[in-house]
Formats: C-alpha cells, structure tokens, sequence
C-alpha cells in the first residue's frame, strides 16, 4: 500500500509520500526502503510525487518524473506543466 499526503497551511503546503514497499517472498512479507516519492524542481519551484512502484517508458517511476524534471526545469506556467506530464504519460 502507498500513501501519498497533502497539507495546506498559509505558510505553504505540506506534501509526503511513503518509502516503503510491502514485498512478499514465499508466504512471508517484509516491508523494504524503495524509491524517493516526492521529488522537487530546481530552486523549489515545484514539487512532484507519486505512489505505487510503477514504471514508464523503461523507467522507474522516480527516474521517468528526473528526466520530465530536467526537461522541465524553466517552466512558466504550472497548468502548462500539468498537461505536459499529462500528454506524455497518456
């Protein structure tokens, strides 16, 4: 199971994923470290998570949302942004 969480406060938001993944191996589970699922933008523009352990066009999940970071990095508009992740995942 993955949680991801989101805060709004005045001061600013309060954004936090889980790191851990249940792995099953035989009849017995263990809960190991796995990936960073909140990453953020050069300067803190923006910040990004996700949950689950996914991958995208032969990456992980943190690895795919890295590269659209660097690809990324001088954005203008945060709802043009949205739709670019958008358009490329679908």
């Amino acid at each position: 199971m993955s949680i991801l969480l989101s805060a709004y406060y005045p001061e600013g938001i309060v954004f936090v994923a889980d790191k851990n993944a249940t792995v099953t191996i035989g009849d017995r589970r263990f809960v190991e470290p796995t990936l960073t699922k909140v990453l953020a933008w050069p300067r803190h523009r923006a910040i990004i998570g996700f949950v689950g352990l996914g991958s995208l066009a032969n990456y992980r999940m943190d690895e795919y949302l890295r590269v659209f970071i660097a690809g990324n990095r001088d954005f203008t508009d945060i709802t043009e942004l949205a739709h670019r992740l958008r358009d490329q995942v679908q």
